[in-house]
């Protein structure tokens, strides 16, 4: 009898009782590691503690609901950067990506009745449509765009290259209602509304922000306004006021396109070694050293302080304005295959070897203490009657009515102070009131005084202040005159015209910190 298969048999009970206890081991051992990991295991905590609230909770919960909460509380303690990002957020970032998005080429805001187009780009299929800045759109399709977010209500009238969107516009400006279909296209981003010479040969480029694209848009400006046959510039004015920054690769590469080889433009100090690199010059200066200033504000942020900050501490530009914002954290991102992911502050950026914008610790520095310039100028919209006015969109709706008025005025040079007195009367058949700080402190002062019922005297003091200080509030229509004058006419060419024929015969002719810039450019050379 031949026994070899009993002697197999047992080999293969031995090989598979040997590899059960093997397995068992290792279930054990993982499962040690598991509890002696304390993410891990406070994971498997966090979990069954959902799991527990969604089943036995005395109510039906949402799952998504408390699945955000928790999301969101995650973020809580983090700086402000950092955030949970939804996969439609994600879609709209790989679209700009691109260096372009599929839509009809508009500036909107939020409206009650839809949305309000602020702005309408050249030769978009908008421009071709016949929409204007101050159209309200009202419907899009089938969607009443009325009580929906910005974003939501812009969401319909983005959509798949060549498809078609049916709106239902009003026009304020004859009280008139109409429907029209436009062909969504691709829409290359605007970074650069305006790049042109003023009259003393000074080259002037408007920067919006600093999304893919935005380097090769500065580098095809620059060698056309550089290569002009009977024209040589003597300076260049980067105006970067108001660019909330974009891609730090971007960043880079604009501040590349004014150095010499070998110079710091910025470096990263993260907790990972990963994250903490310096980024050196690699090319040459395109401009051959032309004299340079930079414009920036409260609202120069991230990209806009990484090439201003890296052409000041090279020595290679001047700043002209005020403070920059105070951002100095670069973020990363992580996505899951679902769609959705995070973005998160990985690192803060430095100039030469320790000139950092924000503190360590940017959970409680996340606001950092910004670049201050070379050459202090105010901003214009720091003035909060300005800043209330342009809030009220009034100077917008009333450019626009007299849109043509208003550049026939300015053409012949005589946008006199009678205009000042019809945007008046304008203000006050739309009830618009300006209260300055102070005479709301004043005004609260009165009102506690009078609660508790102190002296008559000084309550008639205060109202005697009051009075007196809301005359002076008046007076600010009349005392920024010059201002107002400049705006209705931007406003005015810009709808007639394009953003183009606005920088060009107003902006760069009359706006004081333009003027400015320029001016200390001549008087280096």
């Amino acid at each position: 009898m031949n026994s070899t298969p009993q002697l197999l048999n047992r080999k293969s009970l031995l090989q598979s009782l040997f590899f059960v206890v093997i397995i068992i081991l290792i279930s054990g051992l993982m499962t040690i590691y598991i509890l002696s990991d304390k993410s891990i295991k406070e994971a498997f905590i966090f979990n069954n503690f959902a799991r527990i609230l969604l089943n036995h909770y005395s109510e039906n919960l949402d799952s998504e609901k408390v699945i955000e909460s928790a999301r969101e509380a995650m973020f809580a303690d983090l700086d402000r950067y950092s955030t949970y990002i939804k996969s439609n957020r994600f879609k709209q970032m790989d679209e700009e990506l691109t260096g372009g998005y599929f839509g009809i080429g508009l500036s909107v805001i939020n409206h009650d009745s839809g949305l309000m187009v602020m702005s309408v780009r050249e030769n978009s299929p908008s421009f071709e449509g016949g929409l204007l800045s101050g159209d309200i759109i009202m419907k899009a399709d089938s969607i009443d765009l009325a009580g929906l977010t910005t974003a939501q209500a812009s969401s319909h009238l983005r959509g798949k290259e060549n498809s078609s969107v049916h709106l239902k516009i009003f026009r304020s400006q004859n009280n008139s209602q109409f429907e029209v279909d436009i062909i969504r296209r691709r829409i290359e981003l605007m970074h650069i509304p305006f790049a042109g010479l003023t009259s003393d040969s000074i080259i002037y480029i408007r920067l919006l922000d600093f999304d893919a694209g935005a380097s090769n848009d500065i580098e095809k400006a620059l060698d056309s306004l550089l290569n002009l046959d009977d024209l040589k510039p003597v300076g260049i004015v980067l105006d970067l006021r108001n660019n909330p920054g974009g891609l730090f690769s971007e960043a880079f590469k604009v501040a590349n396109l004014f150095l010499d080889d070998g110079l710091p433009v910025v470096g990263t100090n993260g907790r990972s070694i990963w994250d903490s690199e310096k980024f050196i010059s690699n090319g040459r200066d395109i401009t051959s050293g032309l004299p340079m200033s930079i414009i920036v504000g409260r609202g120069s942020a991230s990209s806009s302080e990484i090439v201003a900050g890296t052409l000041k501490y090279n020595h290679r530009a001047v700043l002209v304005g005020d403070t920059t914002f105070g951002k100095g954290l670069v973020q990363g991102f992580v996505r899951y295959p679902e769609g959705d992911g995070i973005k998160l502050t990985i690192s803060r950026y430095f100039f030469g070897d320790d000139v950092y914008i924000n503190e360590f610790d940017s959970t409680l520095n996340e606001i950092g203490e910004g670049i201050p310039p070379d050459y202090y100028f105010s901003d214009e919209l720091d003035n909060s009657f300005i800043y209330a006015l342009e809030r009220s969109l009034n100077l917008f709706h009333f450019a626009n009515q007299n849109q043509d008025e208003i550049i026939k005025n300015f053409q012949a040079g005589f946008l006199d102070d009678s205009w000042l007195e019809r945007f008046a009367m304008y203000l006050e058949e739309k009830e618009f009131k300006y209260e300055s700080d102070r005479s709301q402190i004043i005004s609260l002062i009165k009102e506690i005084a009078v609660f508790d019922k102190n002296s008559k005297i000084f309550v008639d003091e205060c109202d005697k202040f009051l009075k007196y200080s809301i005359q002076i509030d008046k007076k600010e229509l009349f005392l920024q005159k010059e201002y107002l004058k400049r705006r209705l006419a931007q406003i005015a060419y810009e709808r007639k015209y394009g953003i183009n024929k606005s920088y060009s015969e107003v902006i760069i002719k009359h706006m004081p910190i333009v003027k400015y810039a320029t001016k200390i450019l001549k008087d280096i050379n």
